[in-house]
């Protein structure tokens, strides 16, 4: 299912808009597109029309930068690497739809985000003395497999 802000003519696969603009102005429209698995709709993380903090992945990730480890260093260089790992590391969970309790570390950015084996384990078992959840995710959905 395919939807669009306002009132879009609908022909031949194509959504088109009428847009003014004033100079200098803008003009905003969203375009939804919602897979169906046989003939039913899939549920958004993000759906259109909602504050993108209020999604599921943008949650999680504020979770996790809550639950983080406090480090504190003179160093400003070694401050924002610490900071930026805490990121990264945070950007590569992924949870698998039937076990959403279950995080997991995701290998292959930038061209995928996928569960690989011997990635996800060495870096599930690295942050082991900080968070042995994605290790616990990690071990149990490679075991489902």
């Amino acid at each position: 299912m395919i939807s669009g802000d306002g009132n879009p003519a609908a022909a031949r696969g194509t959504l088109s808009w009428r847009a003014l603009a004033p100079a200098h102005g803008e003009w905003l429209v969203t375009v939804e597109a919602v897979p169906a698995r046989d003939g039913i709709p899939m549920t958004l993380h993000h759906p259109r029309g909602q504050p993108v903090e209020n999604a599921v992945p943008a949650r999680r990730l504020r979770e996790w930068r809550h639950g983080a480890p406090r480090v504190t260093t003179p160093d400003p260089d070694l401050a924002a690497v610490l900071h930026r790992s805490v990121e990264d590391i945070g950007t590569l969970h992924i949870f698998d739809p039937a076990h959403p309790d279950r995080p997991v570390v995701a290998a292959g950015a930038p061209w995928f985000m996928a569960l690989f084996g011997r990635d996800s384990l060495l870096t599930s078992w690295m942050l082991l003395p900080w968070d042995d959840s994605l290790a616990t995710g990690t071990l149990q959905t490679l075991a489902d497999r």
